[in-house]
């Protein structure tokens, strides 16, 4: 990945010395020190067009407004609920939401791009990793706190405060992208090197520190 990418972009490949123990460690990271404009959440399973990234960077050039915070993710399929109805696109509301309709749709059926995407602003806030675009000014007003740990509830955390800063009069809005679909590849993960890895799961030890610490992490903010 590093050979392909170092000849057209700057790139930063690490081996984590410990320090990086969950995708929350590196998005925290990255949105308190990143030099770019934007971060862009993109979990490795994501199935996505080949022209996404030119079109999200574009609609950013309309965007980048000083006083304002704009989030910006593709639209997604039909969920497993209706909470990620705001971000879904028009098409995909034919199907139920549920597990069994998620889990089991082709993802390289689906993640196409349209000639005439646009963007659509939303009411609230909803994104997890996939193709979710940060503005990187965001830390001004809020950060993904070290207690809620490597794993788990940033971007749960990064929503709920932006609510509540848009209620106290903050201008943050969030725009899904029609016409560009991203997903995660479920039906066809693989892993050929499963017989040689033994797996340290530790997801439940970190959901439990961050489920401990959200509510007063949050007081912060609704006492602004």
């Amino acid at each position: 990945m590093e050979r392909l990418t170092s000849s057209w972009c700057e790139t930063s490949f690490e081996i984590s010395d410990g320090t990086v123990l969950g995708c929350n460690d590196i998005r925290r990271r990255a949105l308190r020190v990143s030099k770019a404009d934007y971060i862009m959440y993109l979990d490795a399973d994501n199935i996505f067009s080949e022209t996404l990234l030119f079109t999200v960077k574009e609609y950013c050039k309309l965007l980048n407004q000083e006083d304002s915070y704009d989030i910006l993710i593709p639209q997604v399929t039909r969920m497993w609920d209706t909470t990620w109805d705001s971000i879904t696109g028009d098409e995909y509301f034919d199907e139920e939401a549920s597990h069994e309709n998620y889990f089991n749709r082709d993802p390289y059926l689906v993640s196409t791009s349209k000639s005439d995407t646009v963007l659509k602003p939303i009411t609230t806030f909803k994104f997890a990793g996939w193709g979710t675009l940060l503005p990187t000014k965001l830390r001004n007003i809020l950060d993904i706190p070290n207690s809620l740990g490597p794993y788990g509830l940033d971007d749960t955390f990064v929503m709920t405060v932006c609510g509540i800063l848009k209620s106290k009069g903050y201008k943050i809005t969030q725009w899904v992208v029609g016409g560009e679909t991203i997903i995660e590849n479920n039906k066809f993960r693989f892993n050929p090197y499963s017989e040689y890895l033994a797996t340290i799961d530790r997801r439940e030890e970190f959901l439990f520190q961050a489920h401990s610490n959200f509510n007063k992490e949050l007081t912060r903010y609704i006492n602004l």
